[in-house]
């Protein structure tokens, strides 16, 4: 379990939270963790009014840690821009900063996950979820891309990295290592 165990500051956290939701830090009523993957560990941080964000905090065993972030981020926003509905980000760190980690602070989209509704939906309901599921995978096989391997903001890559532009996309987009 080494390479789960992840040792962050929780009170930067809540600061960097509150600071990407513009809240004073005494707004933050709770931080609790709600899931862990494969490669993160998130958690939700909720609001004295009820809001609530979630930071996504990967394993000391992602590598490299800084490149699965900022390409996580940048994906994100890339097919957010390509009409698949995604969680926006609020903030981000690729470095091990005062939280002591890299981490992304994003929105929570509304509903529940599909896993607890699923066997109580009428075959109709069901038939519809996944003829969204397909229009979806339809627009993401739509995509062109001059190679696939992870999608970068060139900002976030050292300069002497090897990369491919991505064609219309004035913010920096690129595939990287």
């Amino acid at each position: 379990m080494a390479e789960r165990r992840l040792t962050f500051n929780v009170s930067e956290l809540k600061n960097f939270a509150a600071k990407a939701l513009n809240r004073p830090v005494e707004d933050v009523k709770t931080l609790r963790k709600i899931a862990e993957g494969s490669y993160n560990r998130i958690l939700e941080v909720t609001m004295n009014d009820g809001s609530s964000i979630l930071a996504r905090l990967p394993y000391p065993s992602t590598l490299p840690r800084h490149l699965a972030v900022a390409s996580e981020v940048t994906t994100l926003d890339f097919l957010r821009t390509n009409g698949i509905p995604t969680p926006r980000i609020l903030d981000y760190s690729t470095r091990e900063d005062a939280v002591g980690s890299e981490y992304m602070l994003m929105e929570g989209l509304p509903g529940k996950p599909l896993s607890s509704v699923w066997v109580s939906l009428t075959e109709e309901e069901r038939y519809k979820i996944l003829h969204q599921i397909i229009t979806m995978e339809a627009t993401l096989f739509a995509i062109k891309l001059p190679a696939s391997v992870s999608i970068y903001y060139a900002r976030e890559l050292p300069r002497d990295t090897p990369r491919i532009d991505i064609p219309g996309f004035e913010n920096g987009l690129c595939i990287g290592p």
